[in-house]
């Protein structure tokens, strides 16, 4: 008994097993090409992933360039300021030196003509003076020249 129905089964499994090669072939080939398609997602999502990330590093290099770029315009904005802020230092030194050396030179000058006015008043101190002493000689020579008539008409 047991042996009939192994047998009918057997029957059953391989004429339904016949049956159904053809769909399980299709189902193979169904399975292959959703594997096959599956890949190629994966491939073109990977793919589309590596572009992305390129993009990003386009970019990325991109602005990494416009801040140097930025940088270094900075940095010549500043060298010239601290140029030009030398350049006005320098001549703001270059004035406060001609100011102190003008005054200087008017100090010496001022000072040249004290002592060449000092030098006159001592040479009219010392031309009074020789005027004085002439005068008092000569008042005495005339005293003497007086007293020397008086004694000869004393004498006469």
């Amino acid at each position: 008994d047991d042996s009939l129905a192994a047998k009918a089964l057997g029957a059953f499994s391989g004429a339904f097993g016949k049956a159904l090669a053809p769909v399980a072939d299709a189902a193979g080939q169904v399975a292959s090409q959703a594997a096959a398609a599956a890949g190629d997602a994966l491939k073109e999502k990977f793919d589309e992933a590596q572009r992305e990330a390129e993009a990003r590093r386009a970019v990325e290099a991109a602005a990494a360039e416009e801040r140097r770029k930025a940088q270094r315009a900075a940095d010549k904005k500043a060298n010239e300021a601290k140029r030009a802020a030398k350049r006005e230092a320098d001549k703001r030194r270059r004035e406060e030196e001609r100011v102190a050396r003008r005054e200087a030179e008017k100090q010496r000058r001022e000072k040249e003509r004290a002592a060449e006015r000092e030098a006159q008043r001592i040479v009219a101190a010392e031309k009074a003076r020789m005027a004085r002493e002439a005068a008092v000689k000569e008042a005495a020579d005339a005293a003497a020249a007086a007293a020397a008539d008086v004694a000869k008409g004393a004498a006469d």
